[in-house]
């Protein structure tokens, strides 16, 4: 069952049974946010692969905490 927690492996499993899944990017830093925008549709899902503190959530601009969140449009992210 652990790797079913691994999202690439999962999608892979998925992918190979011809199971839907969300398109998903996976990006190094933040800076590659702009260009991975660009091969998606709204609504966007940004969730962080590892957890993050609360603080860092604050450095962000992001008023809530919550470690997945959603936005509508491109200009939003």
């Amino acid at each position: 069952m652990s790797h079913f927690y691994n999202k690439k492996f999962l999608y892979r499993i998925a992918e190979e049974n011809g199971i839907p899944y969300p398109k998903t990017i996976e990006i190094e830093t933040l800076k590659d946010i702009s260009s991975a925008i660009d091969c998606l549709t709204a609504p966007y899902i940004l969730k962080p692969q590892t957890t993050v503190s609360q603080n860092e959530i604050a450095k962000c601009g992001i008023t809530t905490y919550h470690r997945t969140q959603k936005f509508e449009s491109k200009d939003e992210v």
